[in-house]
């Protein structure tokens, strides 16, 4: 109770009692459009337009709340198109395959666009644009800290690089008066990204979901950047940008998804004397490094981020001559994904 109480009085100081209200109504359409209303919305046949509607005004609420606080700028305000630069775009994950990349070939991947996620910005090599969420929930506040000293850390590196920030609807009412660094602040790119329907969890809604989206233009890049949407993981909502954006060719590079495996760890001690920040590494469950990745995990869920995946290349990728690989035979996702062997740039 203390907490709602806590939200309210900074939504009052904020915006008055419009923001009050605008609370009740976002938390009235998040239930319309969450649980208490799946069995209503398993027998209607206008229960995915009426989801995403109900989601995207809700979301859209807090956004219009967030950016009152002079936290960032929505996503739709910066033109990513304008910094499209290549028909090839890298996604940059964490997997520790990232390790067998030699200079020569990030030669290579430097001449193309990229996306680094997440705790990318340990990594030397610089992506065009940045994508990142805050972890939430016990013990949250000091992974979060980890990432303001990461990014303070690398500010001058990526003084150019648009950095994203996803969820943040979620993130932000929790953060309460835990401060944003700020010089990442003003410069935070807020992302409006709902999350795919959930109430039957399995790959056929998400594939009928999928077309929906595409016959109503949602993937088109004539459309608006915004909304964007994302399913078990952080790398759904990379592929759904990648499409809007006009990108050609997808290749996921460090997402390996058969272990826990991450590119700092086994180059922690390099990291940490050069000072970089690194993340706690320690698990809070019983999954083994060796394990398959959470979000892979089909005892955790039953669709799994691999079958999120390839629904989204058979159902959105592939039908608009879309490409997607895999940077690396080590991940699970070979040879469903055709191998994309990156050559050695000629630095002579």
């Amino acid at each position: 109770m203390m907490e709602y109480f806590e939200r309210a009085m900074r939504a009052y100081r904020l915006d008055g009692l419009r923001s009050i209200i605008g609370g009740l109504k976002r938390n009235t359409m998040k239930q319309l459009a969450t649980s208490s209303a799946h069995p209503l919305f398993r027998r209607c046949s206008l229960s995915v337009p009426l989801y995403f509607w109900a989601k995207e005004r809700e979301y859209r609420d807090y956004l219009e709340y967030i950016l009152k606080s002079n936290i960032g700028e929505e996503l739709a305000r910066e033109p990513l198109r304008e910094r499209k630069s290549s028909d090839t775009v890298f996604i940059l994950g964490s997997g520790s395959s990232i390790n067998d990349i030699s200079a020569g070939e990030w030669e290579t991947v430097g001449q193309h666009d990229s996306f680094g996620l997440n705790k990318w910005p340990i990594h030397d090599f610089v992506p065009t644009f940045q994508v990142f969420e805050l972890p939430t929930g016990a013990g949250a506040s000091s992974k979060r800290e980890f990432y303001w000293s990461l990014f303070e850390t690398k500010q001058v590196d990526y003084a150019d690089v648009p950095v994203i920030m996803k969820d943040a609807p979620y993130v932000f009412d929790e953060l309460g008066s835990e401060p944003i660094p700020d010089y990442l602040e003003r410069r935070l790119l807020l992302s409006l990204d709902i999350e795919l329907p959930r109430w039957d969890d399995s790959t056929e809604l998400l594939r009928d979901v999928l077309r929906w989206l595409d016959s109503s233009g949602m993937f088109s890049i004539d459309s608006d950047i915004l909304p964007l949407y994302r399913k078990r993981g952080s790398i759904s909502y990379l592929l759904f940008l990648a499409t809007k954006l006009g990108y050609e060719r997808i290749v996921l590079a460090g997402v390996d998804l058969n272990d826990a495996r991450y590119f700092y760890e086994e180059r922690h001690d390099e990291y940490e004397s050069r000072g970089i920040p690194l993340p706690d590494t320690s698990r809070e469950d019983d999954r083994d490094k060796d394990d398959v990745h959470r979000t892979n995990d089909p005892k955790v869920a039953a669709v799994t981020l691999e079958d999120v995946i390839y629904t989204i290349d058979k159902t959105i990728l592939a039908p608009n001559d879309i490409e997607l690989y895999t940077a690396t035979k080590q991940s699970s996702l070979y040879p469903t994904l055709d191998y994309y062997e990156i050559d050695e740039a000629d630095t002579a």
